[in-house]
């Protein structure tokens, strides 16, 4: 299979690759034209690299076109290679979308879901193909001990129970790069080499071929086309009597495949064979952070408002999609690039959709409901809900009807909310008391049960790169430090304000072996918070980080000892273990951080414990005692090791303000019904607006009705079935 691996930033920034691509791509097309037996040529499983050589070369379209409906030049389904664990779900049908819709622009998408490098594969990824017609995946990283018992080809099954045909290459996207030889390579040359790499790739991939197939993978990062690849081919037929070396593309692989015995279910993220490489969880969390913002913008508010209001809008959410969707490349929204890339970028790529998204919001509502100034509130959720908004600068409780505008009318409640000088905070349901370290402890009032210590700041120090955490010590925590505490009550939200300050290693030693004993200090400003009627505590840091070479994470006992764990993730809730073992002859042992979105709850004989989190993607669930947060992270390095060049990232020691956003759901149910509700209810906030008084009858609403299934996606249908929806 000849390809590429084309990372569209990376440690250069986009125009430097692109001015790498053109002539790369051009020389491409030239090869492809001139020489029937190289029969044909990957391109990345993504678009974006082609329609970036178009916008440079316009006339060269028809080339393109002709070569991609004749099967000489590969392209799609994906628009980029997204980080598939970092972004939505949603966001993750939108790249096939959008993929599947500009490769058909050119002649037709790749009928196999080709993806070279992910950090990870999502549970439900089988779920989402299958629903694009997609039944094959061909895919590198995230296999543990089970590859040795499965092979390379599987059944891979989602937690829906859909299924497709998976792939794994072993040696990765590259390992029959060896076959490529210098182009003014003497013949004997050639075949010498040729003989002896072949064996060498044959020895490693067949022991875990489960048929005659074998994917030999000619390409890499940033590679051109092998022009002699037809040559080299030939020799190995000759040297190799029994195999039948042609070149292909991977929809002849996938015709080729046996029938398949293995099954391998759930999320792969694992790095038994390659580097899985989750430590870029917590790395520039601001891009989290952003990157959710605006999802959330796009589908709880734009595209709802678009589809209520006639779906006029339909070209410039399609713009949105496309610019926020140029931030989702794993080496993008992973945060693993070169500060130029995330801070001159992609910060622009964001303020494009936050800015224009929310204008395009703007408009929407006004044609929904008029221009005016009564207080309105916008609720996302497809049910009605009571739940605390601003209105006329108040936090007040009001009744907000499911998936449209509502008047924002105060909402009576039986769970009046007070605060005491002793930093004592509570409603009808729960009595917070909140330390002076900004630690606290809550009471559930109904049952007297009191939890463990909550929100507790430790430090630890990070050797590791932007891919990658390593512990360097000392550990530095907020316990017990005196800082200043007050309480206050405005409208029906009462709030804890604690002000403490962090006294930590300014950075490594110079041998990076442990911690400086310089120290900075590090403000820390913590909002604890209880709203009229409702049962969780919301959590807002402000973090003034001057140190470098650290991780901060916030702890939370559970005060349990479960053996599982559940955790939010693309349109599913994944139960993982508590526990984690040594593993040998993996390339990357496991480590208890993993991805989450939404919120992680772990659920006891008689309690449990759920925290949601607003943006940030890491969090591990820890024994002795018990307990589990989220973390984000501060270092120098791009890369260490063989993850490509090592450059010094000023930026990513991130020394800046850190707003973490979190907040605690402490329930005695923790069921999977309950937890996404109460998940759904606390990251996703009505809205006020002003607009005039909705006209008798109400205004239009999207029919749907609490529980499960739950609401992913609200767009105008140009016909056919409305919102789509997922069971958890």
């Amino acid at each position: 299979i000849p390809h590429t691996h084309w990372d569209r930033e990376w440690y250069e920034r986009f125009e430097g690759y692109r001015a790498r691509l053109v002539p790369m791509v051009s020389r491409l097309l030239d090869l492809l034209e001139r020489d029937p037996d190289f029969r044909s040529f990957t391109f990345d499983g993504q678009t974006i690299a082609i329609q970036d050589y178009l916008e440079k070369r316009p006339a060269d379209v028809p080339r393109v076109e002709a070569l991609v409906k004749a099967d000489r030049l590969l392209i799609g389904p994906w628009h980029v290679l997204a980080d598939l664990l970092l972004v939505s779900g949603e966001s993750i049908v939108r790249n096939l979308q959008e993929g599947l819709r500009s490769a058909g622009e050119l002649g037709r998408a790749a009928r196999v879901a080709y993806v070279a490098d992910p950090f990870g594969h999502p549970a439900q990824l089988p779920q989402i193909l299958r629903a694009f017609g997609y039944d094959t995946y061909v895919f590198a990283r995230g296999m543990g001990d089970e590859g040795e018992s499965v092979g390379s080809e599987f059944w891979w099954v989602s937690p829906s129970g859909d299924r497709v045909r998976a792939a794994h290459l072993v040696d990765h996207y590259s390992n029959a790069l060896s076959l490529v030889g210098p182009p003014d390579e003497d013949p004997i040359a050639l075949r010498r080499r040729v003989k002896a790499k072949t064996a060498r790739i044959l020895d490693r991939l067949t022991p875990y071929a489960n048929g005659d197939a074998i994917l030999l993978m000619v390409g890499d990062d940033h590679v051109e086309a092998y022009a002699r690849l037809p040559e080299a081919v030939r020799e190995m037929r000759q040297i190799f009597r029994n195999v039948d070396a042609r070149i292909a593309s991977l929809e002849e692989f996938a015709a080729a495949m046996p029938p398949l015995q293995h099954v391998v279910s759930g999320e792969l993220a694992s790095g038994r064979y390659r580097p899985i490489l989750r430590g870029v969880n917590s790395t520039r969390v601001w891009i989290k952070q952003e990157n959710v913002a605006c999802e959330r913008l796009l589908l709880e508010w734009c595209e709802p408002l678009d589809a209520l209001t006639g779906g006029t809008a339909r070209d410039e959410l399609r713009d949105l999609w496309r610019m926020l969707l140029q931030n989702h490349p794993h080496d993008s929204i992973c945060g693993c690039s070169i500060d130029a890339v995330h801070d001159v970028d992609m910060a622009p790529r964001f303020a494009y959709v936050r800015e224009r998204g929310e204008a395009l919001a703007s408009r929407l509502l006004e044609r929904l409901a008029g221009r005016g100034t009564s207080a309105m509130v916008w609720n996302p959720l497809p049910w009605a809900r009571d739940a605390v908004v601003p209105v006329d600068g108040v936090p007040t409780r009001v009744r907000a009807g499911g998936l449209g505008l509502s008047p924002a009318v105060a909402a009576e409640s039986d769970s009046p909310v007070r605060a005491d000088g002793d930093g004592v905070i509570e409603n009808g349901f729960l009595r917070v008391e909140v330390e002076t370290d900004g630690s606290f402890f809550v009471v559930d009032k109904a049952s007297g049960a009191r939890s463990g210590r909550q929100n507790r700041l430790i430090s630890e120090g990070d050797r590791g790169d932007e891919y990658t955490y390593s512990y360097a010590g000392p550990t530095v925590g907020s316990e017990g430090i005196a800082g200043t505490r007050a309480t206050s009550v405005t409208g029906d939200r009462t709030t804890a304000t604690v002000d403490v300050v962090l006294r930590l290693p300014a950075r490594l030693r110079d041998d990076r072996l442990a911690r400086s004993p310089d120290l900075v200090d590090c403000p820390v400003r913590i909002e604890i918070s209880l709203d009229a009627g409702e049962r969780r505590v919301d959590v807002a840091l402000q973090v003034d980080n001057r140190a470098s070479d650290h991780r901060l994470r916030v702890l939370c006992e559970t005060g349990t000892r479960a053996l599982t764990h559940q955790s939010g993730a693309a349109f599913a809730l994944l139960e993982r273990s508590n526990r984690f073992e040594v593993r040998k002859r993996w390339i990357e042992p496991p480590t208890s951080e993993a991805c989450v979105h939404d919120f992680v709850a772990v659920k006891g004989a008689t309690r449990g414990l759920a925290v949601g989190v607003d943006g940030l993607r890491e969090y591990s669930v820890l024994h002795e005692p018990l307990r589990g947060g989220p973390a984000r992270r501060a270092h120098g390095c791009r890369a260490r090791g063989a993850l490509g060049p090592r450059v010094a990232v000023a930026a990513a020691r991130d020394l800046r303000r850190w707003p973490l956003s979190h907040l605690r759901l402490l329930r005695r149910s923790c069921d999977a019904p309950r937890l996404e509700r109460a998940a759904c209810r606390a990251g996703r906030i009505p809205r006020p607006a002003s607009c005039e008084p909705p006209p008798r009858g109400g205004l239009r609403r999207a029919p749907l009705r609490p529980g499960n299934p739950r609401l992913a996606a609200g767009r105008p249908a140009r016909r056919g079935p409305p919102p789509r929806q997922h069971r958890a």
